[in-house]
């Protein structure tokens, strides 16, 4: 099943939000526009950070509410600490296997876990409507940094290759890219995050302006 666009997601946890009774604030929309542009499984202190240049007026204690608001509500999950102290949440609903370094802090999902899971369940006439599903360890990079012998099919077959190297993980706090490449790798054609993320904070229609880019 195809992820949500950028676009879906930050309507998805809107309505979900005013279903629930609570009101749709310049603050709220603007952290449910983060949430959908982020690609990482962030903290409270990350997602706060990220809204900094847009939004410097909400604080850390609305994030929290808001990301608690929405676990309630099964459209995000508590992963728990990554060896650093802090919750970080799993803004993918679908269910997969999250691996967990516990030396840099970096969680990625395990390619192909979905699959696999689908399949185990399959036949048991089990409706899944979610998972949280860790296995905490050390990256390929970490065991290189320790002197480890890294069993790897091919450096292409590392999950964590995508994250940069530290804490926190890109797009949280300015660090790489919150844009994000699209299935397969290749660029999709999104709305941007800084778009999303003004346009939550007028509380205006999203204006799409696509432009092909090279694959």
């Amino acid at each position: 099943m195809a992820r949500p666009s950028r676009e879906e997601r930050y309507q998805e946890l809107c309505d979900a939000l005013e279903a629930a009774g609570l009101k749709l604030t310049n603050q709220r929309r603007a952290i449910c526009a983060a949430l959908a542009s982020m690609t990482t499984h962030p903290t409270v202190y990350e997602v706060h950070e990220y809204l900094r240049t847009y939004h410097p007026t909400v604080s850390r204690a609305t994030v929290y509410n808001t990301l608690t608001a929405l676990r309630d509500l099964g459209l995000v999950a508590e992963i728990g600490p990554a060896g650093d102290g802090a919750m970080h949440y799993e803004l993918n609903p679908d269910p997969h296997l999250n691996l967990v370094c516990v030396r840099c802090h970096r969680i990625v999902d395990l390619p192909g876990s979905q699959l696999q899971l689908d399949s185990l369940v399959r036949n048991s006439g089990f409706r899944v409507t979610g998972a949280r599903l860790a296995l905490y360890g050390y990256c390929p990079s970490c065991q290189r940094q320790l002197g480890w012998a890294v069993e790897q099919a091919s450096p292409a077959a590392d999950p964590f290759a995508a994250e940069p190297a530290g804490h926190p993980p890109a797009g949280a706090n300015g660090q790489g890219s919150p844009n994000g490449p699209g299935a397969g790798g290749k660029p999709a054609h999104r709305v941007p995050a800084q778009v999303l993320l003004r346009a939550a904070a007028r509380r205006s229609p999203i204006k799409l302006r696509m432009r092909s880019r090279p694959s």
